[in-house]
């Protein structure tokens, strides 16, 4: 069976953001108070004056860097900004698979797929918003080291990555909560394996707002 590889479509050169122009400015108007008091050679009023003016510098750069990335992005093909925006949909394989129930673990993580649904550690949940009886259902959780969510729950399995924490999958439940879970990667598989059996035993479409290694 062929599987899409889990990444969007790649930005062109144009697009990417100019993070060393970025820096450069950023740092540019951080420095500017030092710049304006040394030059007026004590902290007082004037020299908060020629702060500013050496801050206009930086933030035109910044001012200009925004237009210039707005106007790149206005060009870009629409299936490849949405992707970059709200994330690539790769939709359920086929008919549900009728496969042995398969555990994908990394020391105390682990996700196993089975016929009717997903079984959780409770190591790798990580958080349930907007779940009924949230509160009920991590206390089964912590007691039983575990958590059963069926696939008839689950609209749609993100692929998401935080820069302040954890890299996580979003599950999005057909109540209007979510469920947020710990991404690792699994000793003795990949993470593409994991998705295809999501897409294919669950029958549920992946959203991906991060590229997946697919080897």
């Amino acid at each position: 069976m062929a599987f899409p590889e889990y990444r969007r479509h790649p930005l062109p050169k144009h697009a990417k953001p100019p993070l060393s122009w970025l820096a450069l400015c950023l740092l540019g108007l951080i420095f500017s108070p030092f710049v304006g008091f040394a030059i007026h050679g004590k902290v007082a009023d004037p020299g908060v004056i020629v702060w500013l003016w050496f801050a206009v510098i930086p933030l035109s750069g910044l001012a200009a860097i925004a237009v210039l990335h707005w106007s790149a992005w206005r060009r870009l093909p629409a299936h490849i900004g949405e992707e970059w925006t709200t994330g690539k949909i790769v939709p359920a394989e086929g008919a549900r698979a009728s496969v042995p129930p398969v555990r994908f673990s990394n020391e105390k993580n682990w996700i196993e797929t089975l016929s009717d649904g997903v079984a959780l550690s409770r190591n790798c949940l990580l958080s349930m918003q907007g779940v009924s009886e949230a509160a009920a259902k991590l206390w089964v959780a912590d007691n039983a080291g575990e958590m059963f969510i069926p696939w008839g729950d689950i609209a749609e399995w993100g692929v998401d990555t935080d820069s302040d924490g954890l890299d996580y999958y979003l599950l999005q439940l057909r109540s209007g909560g979510m469920t947020r879970v710990r991404r690792f990667p699994p000793d003795h598989a990949t993470e593409s394996d994991l998705l295809n059996a999501v897409r294919s035993v669950g029958q549920v479409p992946i959203s991906l707002r991060w590229d997946v290694d697919c080897e």
